[in-house]
């Protein structure tokens, strides 16, 4: 099994805070796996996403990309690593209200200098049930809409990894599940890796992996 990432001994201390937010953490990520990190608020759960995605440097600690050091590369060799590689999801969909729908699932794209082809951008919009929203703007679409055009974004430039910090904070149950299930068979189905953070139980049944994270520790429930 072809292993993407690699978090060794990291560790995380915000500058003025008296706690240690992330405690020494190793764990790995496999090509094509569904990785779940269970945790409440404040556990530290998000801080290690964001580490592991390239977004926020550890104060301790190595985070491998294949074979890149994430935190010895440049400043720009990381946007690029990241933009090229990377898909992410937030629980605000971070949508432009001035543009269409079709434009902000095509935003990546212009940031790694992609070619916009609009065939591929409408059969990922048919697979998350957005097709007929292309030429709208975000504030015609309900929640569950907009975060299907956030996946839609996220999975545009054909990442090898999609990053899921709490994608269905600001749904319904219904709409939790819908979306979630979507986004676990689009993944599947293009052989993306997914690494979603959430406080939900059962958010995703059956992942090849669920951690739980608590107080900054990191455990491997089953896998």
């Amino acid at each position: 099994m072809k292993i993407l990432l690699r978090i060794e001994n990291v560790t995380k201390k915000y500058s003025g805070a008296s706690e240690i937010t992330l405690h020494p953490t190793s764990f790995h990520v496999a090509k094509g796996t569904v990785n779940v990190i269970l945790g409440k608020s404040g556990s530290g759960k998000t801080t290690l996403l964001n580490i592991m995605s390239g977004m926020d440097e550890p104060s301790n600690g190595n985070v491998y990309y294949l074979s890149n050091n994430l935190y010895q590369l440049t400043d720009k060799d990381v946007s690029f690593l990241r933009g090229k590689d990377f898909g992410y999801i937030f629980q605000s969909f971070q949508l432009i209200d001035e543009l269409t729908i079709f434009d902000n699932i095509c935003l990546p794209l212009h940031f790694t200098k992609q070619p916009i082809i609009k065939e591929e951008v409408k059969k990922l919009a048919s697979e998350l049930g957005i097709q007929h929203k292309l030429s709208v703007f975000p504030q015609s679409l309900s929640g569950g809409e907009q975060q299907r055009v956030a996946i839609a974004r996220a999975m545009i430039n054909k990442p090898k990894i999609i990053f899921a910090d709490e994608p269905t904070a600001n749904l319904d149950r219904t709409n939790s599940s819908q979306v979630v299930k979507l986004l676990f068979q689009l993944c599947k189905h293009h052989g993306v890796t997914l690494i979603l953070v959430t406080h939900e139980e059962n958010l995703i049944s059956n992942p090849d992996y669920l951690y739980y994270m608590e107080e900054g520790n990191l455990n491997l429930r089953s896998g």
